[in-house]
């Protein structure tokens, strides 16, 4: 449980890293569809007691990066200076993250980040991040749906606490039945956000149905 595991990968400068350069990611990303209903590539991923950590060097690397997985547990988990990039980018579906501990604190950083997928539970997290500290987030257009977020303590230097976002004009997707509950903290000084929910589609009018914030508090 002391063991840290440190990595130095050669990542972009700007805009989002590789997937490929994350610390932890499944098989089958390349290529993997972006569009449309999640697309499986993987099954039964159990990830327990990692602790991951970039050096100093200031090259990008994701924490764990998983994409078109069906059964994924995350329990356990301590994530810290991944050098501008996310501590962890989901699109899955029946997530159970447990115990999870973030702290990435430069301007980009995320601290969980689900892009798509169904039926996710995440609780007991205690994030520090830069950027976001939970995002729910249409980059691409794979549905969001029967997401709980239950128990937080949140801290973003830079951006929100909680983001719920459709991001892109060209973005088709819906969040549905997204739960954020029992979350405290603060949020960024840049952006002052606390609680965002909006979205930049021009193909959705309303992509946003059965929306629950319950006892979040961040000041």
């Amino acid at each position: 449980p002391g063991v840290w595991l440190v990595g130095n990968y050669d990542g972009q400068t700007s805009g989002f890293p590789d997937p490929a350069k994350a610390f932890v990611r499944n098989s089958g990303l390349t290529g993997w569809p972006a569009d449309g209903e999640l697309s499986v590539v993987n099954t039964n991923i159990v990830i327990e007691g990692l602790r991951l950590r970039a050096n100093d060097s200031g090259d990008i690397s994701y924490g764990i990066c998983m994409f078109g997985v069906e059964g994924l547990r995350l329990d356990g988990i301590e994530v810290a200076d991944l050098h501008s990039a996310w501590a962890f980018n989901i699109a899955a579906n029946d997530v159970l993250a447990t115990s999870i501990k973030i702290r990435t604190g430069a301007v980009y950083q995320d601290g969980v980040h689900i892009i798509g997928g169904s039926r996710h539970v995440w609780q007991n997290l205690d994030i520090y991040s830069g950027d976001d500290a939970i995002a729910v987030s249409g980059i691409n257009s794979v549905p969001v749906r029967d997401i709980v977020i239950q128990g937080a303590t949140v801290r973003s230097q830079f951006a929100h606490a909680v983001r719920l976002n459709q991001e892109y004009a060209e973005n088709t997707n819906l969040f549905e039945r997204i739960t954020f509950a029992d979350i405290a903290g603060f949020s960024g000084q840049e952006r002052n956000g606390q609680v965002r929910v909006s979205s930049e589609s021009t193909n959705v009018a309303r992509p946003f149905r059965d929306i629950t914030i319950r006892n979040v508090k961040v000041v």
